[in-house]
């Protein structure tokens, strides 16, 4: 699993099916699980799957994997 400083520069991206949900600049997530965390609060009340694009360019790499976004 890719790793996370607290001052790391992170960009986000939500899309369905090309649909772009959300895209995102996101500073002090400490671990992928935090940052899932706060992408599902800014999707608000989506529920289902969703393609991630997470780009850390403080640290240089790269990552992109489908979730499930289920309800709380």
């Amino acid at each position: 699993m890719k790793t996370f400083g607290s001052n790391d520069i992170v960009f986000a991206r939500a899309s369905v099916m090309g649909r772009e949900l959300l895209n995102v600049r996101i500073c002090g997530a400490e671990s992928m699980s935090a940052l899932i965390s706060a992408i599902r609060r800014q999707l608000g009340s989506y529920i289902g799957m969703v393609s991630l694009q997470i780009r850390n360019l403080t640290q240089g790499w790269s990552h992109q994997r489908t979730y499930v976004i289920q309800m709380p």
